[in-house]
């Protein structure tokens, strides 16, 4: 409400429309958040904002959220890759959620092979960081084999990873027809809840051990 109050009295800065976009968004008002985020992002081709470029790459993956959420995947992969761009790669954790929103929107689109692809890069992001150990096996094997690489460690709660995994695992079945039930399982063990929820369902089915 104050933010508005300011912005209506023409006395807001880009940051704070950066906040009163960023709050609509909070209460769900995702076309409200879009009528400031687009005007900030007007300024930003002019180069007439005066924001840090980390907030610019904020500004983007938000308006990606908010035209996914309004069914528009088109627009939010445009501004998702506009943001992964623009990143700064030491930031590697926003690196890694650019990822896996830019594997969720290719997958709504069942453009599998570009799902994957960001999938995998996510995965590499994190191994890279947080298992470089695990990393270096991979890196061994040519990127290839992952479910067999991943197999051989105990996972504690990585539902980032898991959740890319979870869209290798889905891309697999839409191209084969069959559960790549390793992968479901480790994806599982990483506490990504939807991965559990259809784990369960093959393993009741007796399909995946």
């Amino acid at each position: 409400m104050y933010y508005q109050k300011i912005y209506d009295c023409g006395r807001l800065s880009d940051f704070g429309k950066y906040l009163l976009g960023a709050s609509y968004q909070e209460l769900d008002n995702v076309r409200q958040a879009l009528s400031i985020y687009e005007e900030l992002n007007q300024k930003i081709q002019n180069n007439e904002a005066d924001l840090e470029i980390q907030d610019q790459v904020i500004l983007w993956a938000n308006m990606a959220i908010c035209y996914k959420v309004m069914g528009n995947i088109k627009a939010s992969i445009s501004y998702n890759s506009l943001a992964f761009t623009k990143v700064d790669v030491n930031n590697w954790e926003l690196v890694i959620d650019l990822c896996q929103a830019l594997a969720m929107d290719y997958f709504v689109q069942k453009d599998y092979r570009n799902a994957d692809d960001w999938a995998i890069y996510g995965i590499k992001m994190i191994l890279g960081k947080k298992y470089p150990s695990v990393y270096r096996e991979w890196e061994r094997k040519g990127f290839k084999e992952l479910g067999s690489v991943l197999s051989k460690y105990r996972w504690g709660k990585e539902e980032t990873m898991g959740n890319l995994i979870f869209i290798l695992c889905d891309d697999y079945y839409n191209s084969t027809g069959q559960p790549h039930c390793q992968m479901l399982r480790i994806a599982s063990e990483m506490g990504y809840e939807g991965a559990q929820e259809v784990y369960r369902i093959w393993r009741n089915a007796g399909i995946c051990p």
